[in-house]
């Protein structure tokens, strides 16, 4: 990936401290098997998740003016630089009361671990759709301008971007679901090839061990002529193009190219947590919305 779509380890190192084994990889295996009926097991662990957090960010997360300031907090970099114009941004466009929480919460939210990022950001997404649409607008735009501040978007931030402007989106603009337009994994293969390679650089450290990756991914959907994309093939705009491309696979096909995905990550029995953002993300995109996985 280039510059502006940093995807090595290097570049997430700061955001992603916890490595998970055992019945964390369990769990991944069985998300897939678990949309729309989860586990009452998975249940309870959101929940508990949920009671971790510090209750002055999941109270704050619960109403549209802290809502707002809890993501903006989460999309603060960590130089203090780029977070003193994206202070700026946020003094200039945002609501002042919205700016002057998000002073008040960052500190609190950059002490958390990366693991509570999913349930903030669901517990965010009801508070957020109480917006008004011009909200809303002021919101989208000033998250976007945000993100892109330090002129690279890395999978972390993508992810956030792209689960809540799945929800969002649909529910301010009503968007309809795409219609199903093919009936065959290998009609869009060349995406297919895209998000496999995504995944499988996400979670591994060198090319030998992206490329083993990739092949478990590609050995489960039975495709021929998958071959792992070089990193600087690679774009998160390619990446969102193809998703919209994929999300019209007749709905049965989702899950197989799912299940693909979990056995890139499965494949070197660890579980980081930009692995399960980018699950997420990608079912979300696909309209097949996985169930928490117990980190």
């Amino acid at each position: 990936v280039g510059d502006k779509a940093a995807m090595t380890r290097e570049a997430l190192a700061e955001k992603v401290a916890t490595v998970v084994t055992g019945a964390a990889m369990t769990d991944v295996a069985n998300a897939v098997d678990q949309i729309g009926n989860p586990r009452q097991e998975t249940i309870d662990h959101a929940h508990t998740l949920i009671a971790e957090l510090p209750s002055t960010i999941s109270g704050a997360a619960r109403e549209p003016y802290g809502a707002r300031a809890v993501i903006y907090a989460m999309a603060l970099d960590k130089g203090k630089d780029v977070r003193t114009l994206q202070l700026e941004q946020l003094q200039d466009h945002a609501d002042p009361e919205v700016h002057a929480l998000t002073r008040k919460l960052m500190m609190e939210v950059d002490g958390l671990d990366v693991r509570y990022r999913l349930p903030i950001i669901n517990i965010a997404i009801p508070a957020l759709k109480q917006l008004s649409i011009n909200q809303y607008k002021i919101f989208r735009e000033n998250l976007r301008a945000l993100i892109e501040m330090d002129a690279r978007v890395d999978l972390l931030e993508w992810s956030l971007q792209k689960i809540l402007f799945n929800h969002l989106e649909a529910h301010f603009f009503k968007l309809t679901p795409a219609k199903a337009r093919y009936a065959r994994l290998g009609a869009l293969k060349d995406e297919i090839i895209l998000i496999l390679s995504v995944m499988a650089y996400a979670g591994q450290q060198g090319q030998g061990d992206a490329k083993n990756a990739f092949m478990a991914a590609a050995e489960s959907l039975e495709l021929d002529g998958l071959t792992l994309l070089l990193k600087d093939d690679i774009s998160l705009p390619a990446l969102d193009l193809a998703l919209d491309k994929l999300a019209k696979l007749k709905p049965l096909l989702k899950p197989r190219l799912l299940k693909a995905c979990v056995a890139s990550v499965a494949n070197d029995q660890k579980v980081l947590p930009v692995e399960i953002e980018l699950l997420r993300a990608f079912s979300d995109v696909l309209d097949c919305p996985m169930p928490p996985v117990i980190l």
